[in-house]
């Protein structure tokens, strides 16, 4: 239901004309918006907002400790569900991102419809080799479906992402510095 409210508040904003609170913000900046955008409208919601937003990253980090303090590292490591997970997650998403980066790279470059710079190169792959979200880990715990498991890989994921990130910053810019990424 909160998805459905949000997408109607997203979709009125785009009727013209609608336009008519003036900026809460930047008072006398001559801007308008719509009434239905909260962040102008009312500010004091959208700064709790904001706040709750900030905190939901360490909350889940928290809660992905509590789970932890069960389960001992060793069998985290020895568990193959968990370290297929993290091969896919850490050493093959990465991998396939590269290659399809350099695809695009080299089609883009050869019909000079799009270029694909080392930093773009470099943000796919990096954010490709990040260690799982850890919301996922709460709403594992939430719904009860397997939160372990879920903490297990987040863990595992971290520790070889802190490992292969370095490894991956130099693999990508060093196939950034050739002349399919440089213009």
């Amino acid at each position: 239901m909160q998805q459905f409210i949000g997408f109607i508040f997203w979709v009125t904003q785009l009727i013209p004309g609608i336009e008519i609170v003036p900026d809460q913000n930047k008072i006398g900046s001559g801007r308008l918006f719509s009434p239905l955008r909260l962040d102008n409208t009312f500010p004091p919601l959208f700064k709790i907002t904001k706040t709750l937003e900030g905190l939901c990253t360490p909350l889940a980090w928290l809660a992905i400790g509590m789970t932890l303090a069960k389960g001992k590292l060793r069998e985290a490591m020895q568990d193959k569900k968990v370290l297929y997970g993290m091969i896919m997650k850490v050493i093959l998403a990465p991998i396939i991102g590269l290659v399809l980066a350099i695809i695009f790279a080299v089609i883009g470059k050869e019909t000079k419809v799009w270029k694909l710079d080392s930093v773009g190169l470099t943000v796919i792959v990096i954010m490709l080799a990040e260690p799982p979200a850890s919301v996922i880990v709460a709403y594992s715990i939430g719904y009860k479906k397997q939160p372990m498991l879920s903490s297990n890989l987040t863990l595992v994921s971290t520790l070889f992402s802190i490992i292969l990130l370095p490894f991956w910053v130099i693999i990508t810019t060093a196939i950034g510095a050739t002349t399919l990424f440089t213009y």
